[in-house]
């Protein structure tokens, strides 16, 4: 397979400058309400417009206090967004269709991980439901359950995606994943998790050995998911807060 990921860019700079001003804007938010009130002049002043227009100046500091904040973390939001944002070197998108068949061709019986489709929304996942499958991750210790969810808009040629992580709660041998606890890991590299274990293999003859050897790690979802995005042309990149995408 083609790692269209090598020849993909990002829009770093652009990144860089937006989360600046959003870690400028929470630096005057925070001077604000810790320093502003130390310096007599202004606590003066300020403590005279409130006594005169109470409604009115609590109103004012109140609203400009909230815009800065807001304001800060949509653009630190926003640099973070655009410092994982995978921009594909062609600059010609490849149809729909031809996406979305490729990314359900990721399905393959021997990987750990399946590709569901539901309109625009694809979810990829781990096969926790398959009995192979989730008794392997029983054995293997499998602590948290991986979910890439991706909405597709064809009109800006754009794959936007979460990525979930629940804790999973093993019951007489079933895996559910629990909703409680369930966060946002947006372009961020979860750990690898390695499993091996050995013991007695056989009774006749007696055998000692590897009883199983699986590794699973969040990339193993991630990158064949931005690779098919990247190879038909179109751009991925994560959707923090999103509620769009149905989560």
């Amino acid at each position: 397979m083609q790692n269209y990921l090598k020849t993909a860019t990002r829009p770093k700079r652009k990144a860089l400058i937006v989360l600046l001003i959003g870690i400028a804007l929470m630096a005057i938010y925070v001077f604000g309400i810790v320093f502003l009130n130390t310096i007599p002049a202004w606590k003066t002043q300020t403590t005279a417009w409130i006594d005169a227009e109470p409604l009115r100046a609590l109103g004012t500091l109140l609203g400009v206090g909230l815009g800065i904040f807001l304001l800060g973390v949509l653009c630190i939001t926003r640099g973070l967004v655009l410092y994982h944002t995978n921009v594909p070197k062609t600059k010609n998108p490849l149809p729909k269709q031809t996406l979305v068949k490729d990314l359900l061709a990721i399905n393959n019986p021997k990987t750990a991980y399946t590709v569901t489709q539901d309109g625009d929304i694809l979810r990829v996942t781990f096969k926790i439901a398959e009995a192979k499958w989730y008794v392997l991750f029983g054995k293997a210790g499998m602590k948290k359950h991986y979910q890439l969810t991706i909405r597709l808009d064809e009109k800006n040629h754009t794959v936007s995606g979460i990525e979930t992580m629940r804790t999973m709660n093993w019951s007489a041998s079933i895996p559910r994943a629990a909703r409680i606890g369930s966060f946002w890991r947006g372009g961020s590299f979860f750990d690898a998790q390695i499993a091996v274990a050995y013991g007695i293999k056989d009774i006749n003859p007696f055998t000692v050995g590897q009883l199983y050897n699986y590794k699973y790690h969040t990339n193993t979802i991630r990158f064949p998911v931005i690779n098919a995005v990247l190879k038909n042309g179109w751009t991925f990149k994560p959707a923090p807060f999103s509620v769009r995408l149905g989560i």
